[in-house]
């Protein structure tokens, strides 16, 4: 009588852990489908609220977003960091366009622009950038401007199309050598020597369709510069979707095939100038997972890479930004304008 009063108490419990169980399952789910809702919701109403500042132009595969500011008769090509586009640049080429012709983009996947229907390789994205100029009638050479990563795609473009290119200016740019060079670093860690720290692109693509990034992005993501500038929002509901992160991730991928397509190059005796941050990132090194002394070794290795760019040209200029951390023209536009603006009377 005993047993089977144990046998129907344990039956009972069993049906309440299952009952727990299947509402908490239940309350999952019903969440995840909201959030799918809320998401598609709000992505059907991003064009409208937060329409395109630039042009939508067709190239091949590919949508590109270009924002063209100014009508100098000399064009300025800004090429992004990794994970950033137009808006990234603040107001830099509202001051350039005083000088020339400015072009920003969004490579594909980032922004405005259309999800990414090619691998992020060297050659897809130069061709990519290349046919958006053209289509749009601005016909080089141009002055490139590449920021981190961005300076690795305008050298691609240079090597590409040399005559094309009349002058380069390269913030803070990341090298072909970098990654071989610090990959011990990152491993000894445990750390993705590309992007260290981040995770999946699935964890975060699933994370920004369930609409997490729209509702947690103001307080985890956006930083106060975007917040001063009202860009917050454009963040959050144009720039942080699904096809962002697949892209970001893709990049990072193909980053040792940017790596060989400009190794050994030679840009001639163009007018370059290359602008290295002044703020040591040793600190940040934390930030991933580093230690201060690891953070150290990493800051002396990108410095010296920043010297060996000089040699790209014979007609090349080293320009330390004091009161820079990594993304200089965040901190010093005024810098990068009188630069730029060397290069182009140089040309003149």
């Amino acid at each position: 009588m005993e047993l089977n009063q144990n046998v129907k108490e344990k039956k009972k419990w069993i049906k309440v852990i299952r009952n727990i169980t299947l509402s908490i399952i239940a309350v999952f789910l019903l969440l995840l489908v909201s959030g799918f809702v809320y998401d598609t919701i709000a992505s059907m109403t991003t064009k409208k609220n937060y329409p395109a500042p630039g042009e939508l132009v067709n190239v091949g595969e590919n949508t590109i977003h270009l924002q063209i500011k100014g009508n100098g008769e000399q064009i300025v090509v800004l090429e992004a960091a990794s994970g950033a586009g137009v808006i990234d640049w603040f107001d830099l080429p509202e001051q350039l366009s005083k000088n020339a012709t400015v072009v920003t983009y969004d490579r594909a996947g980032y922004g405005w622009s259309g999800e990414s229907k090619t691998d992020r390789t060297a050659e897809n994205i130069v061709e990519d950038l290349r046919s958006a100029l053209k289509e749009k009638g601005l016909e080089g050479p141009y002055v490139l401007v590449g920021s981190s990563i961005g300076g690795m795609y305008t050298r691609a473009f240079a090597k590409e199309y040399p005559s094309e290119v009349a002058g380069m200016v390269l913030l803070d740019a990341r090298t072909e050598d970098m990654t071989l060079l610090t990959k011990g670093i990152f491993e000894k860690n445990k750390l993705d020597p590309i992007l260290p720290g981040q995770p999946s692109p699935a964890v975060t693509s699933f994370l920004a369709k369930i609409g997490l990034f729209r509702i947690l992005g103001p307080s985890i993501a956006v930083t106060e510069d975007y917040k001063e500038r009202n860009l917050g929002e454009i963040q959050m509901n144009v720039t942080y979707r699904p096809k962002f992160f697949r892209v970001l991730f893709n990049e990072a991928e193909k980053l040792s095939n940017v790596g060989d397509a400009i190794r050994n190059q030679s840009l001639g005796d163009i007018p370059l100038t290359v602008i290295s941050h002044g703020i040591s990132l040793a600190e940040d090194a934390a930030k991933v997972g580093l230690s201060k002394e690891d953070g150290q070794e990493m800051e002396e290795i990108w410095q010296e890479q920043q010297k060996k760019l000089l040699s790209l040209s014979s007609n090349s200029k080293h320009v330390i930004a004091q009161n820079s951390g990594h993304l200089i023209h965040q901190y010093e536009p005024e810098l990068i304008v009188e630069e730029v603006k060397a290069v182009l009377d140089n040309l003149e």
